[in-house]
């Protein structure tokens, strides 16, 4: 099995996707998962 690629929150509060500093996880609200690649 291979090793995961990133770890991600899925949330509905939050206005952007941040990505946490301390441990690299991917805070993404529900609102911004749409047909359009997000650069972190």
């Amino acid at each position: 099995m291979k090793s995961t690629s990133f770890l991600m929150v899925l949330n509905g509060v939050e206005n952007y996707v941040y990505k946490r500093s301390k441990d690299g996880v991917l805070v993404v609200p529900i609102g911004c998962l749409k047909k359009q690649v997000i650069k972190v």
